[in-house]
């Protein structure tokens, strides 16, 4: 069973392995679909998307069947984990416990007890490792609607996007976003891709969720931004079921290679402020995911 450091270690040194050869480890195609729990059908988040997907990369899994599940999980369901079968992953989750409270705990319960989070860790096997397992469904839904949601979540920010620019980018200090045209991208998916990367820029104006926007181009401020925001993107389109396209990130694998090496945490981070970008755009547009 990992530690909360050793989990986040050896996350970063997945995708620093891979930054270091110029791959960009969300540009696989583990990326495209989400990673879901086999049982409850919901998603997971934040820094266990990220882990499972590289996961799946990593022992060449079957990349549109994102199913994973605990052991228990399979043996409450009748299914069996094929024998000599190890977990591929662990995802971390908070646990509430209950402690003896002290005078400056702000959530007492009548009996003197306040409850805290323990960061805890659970061993999930893939579905191809359970047996009696059903064949998975198309969990991306109809062809056209991943387009129709990312409309919807573009037209419910409300925000400002100017579609004559020769660029992609967001402004901080006039708070817009710059497009080229739809016609100028080689696909839809390209064209979603970009502007769901810019809106997650977007989030995070003082404003919204004010991450400190004013950073100079080139700064490892600069680059952390970049990749909370490309985090925010290849999120947005696994919870849409666009495909993610390539983008362009050679002038930031330098600068995310130095930072992650500083601090394994820092993915950890970049992975939570990108959750919170998504979340932000699917509140603003009435998204239920559950």
């Amino acid at each position: 069973m990992a530690n909360r450091k050793d989990f986040f270690e050896q996350l970063t040194s997945k995708i620093v392995e891979d930054l270091q050869v110029g791959v960009i480890p969300w540009e696989k195609p583990w990326f495209v679909n989400k990673a879901i729990n086999a049982v409850t059908g919901k998603a997971y988040r934040g820094v266990n998307q990220l882990n499972l997907s590289l996961v799946s990369a990593e022992h060449n899994l079957n990349a549109t069947d994102m199913r994973f599940l605990t052991f228990n999980q399979a043996r409450e369901r009748g299914w069996k984990v094929k024998r000599g079968s190890k977990a591929v992953a662990e995802v971390v989750f908070f646990s509430m416990i209950e402690k003896e409270a002290s005078q400056h705990d702000s959530e007492q319960s009548k009996e003197g007890t306040a409850k805290f989070p323990l960061l805890k860790f659970s061993p999930v096997f893939h579905a191809s490792q359970v047996e009696g397992i059903p064949e998975p469904e198309d969990f991306r839904g109809i062809e056209f609607e991943p387009n129709q949601l990312s409309e919807k979540i573009i037209q419910a920010s409300n925000a400002r996007i100017i579609q004559h620019s020769s660029e992609a980018f967001y402004s901080s200090m006039n708070d817009h976003i710059g497009m080229p045209p739809r016609e100028k991208f080689r696909s839809l998916e390209g064209y979603y891709g970009t502007l769901l990367h810019e809106l997650g820029h977007w989030t995070g104006h003082p404003s919204r969720l004010n991450r400190g926007m004013f950073n100079l181009f080139g700064s490892e401020e600069y680059a952390r931004e970049e990749l909370v925001a490309e985090l925010a993107s290849v999120f947005l389109c696994a919870e849409t079921g666009i495909e993610y396209v390539k983008g362009n990130h050679t002038a930031y694998v330098q600068s995310w290679l130095k930072a992650l090496r500083n601090d394994p945490l820092e993915i950890k981070r970049a992975s939570a402020k990108a959750m919170q970008a998504v979340d932000y755009l699917l509140n603003l547009a009435g998204v239920d995911r559950d």
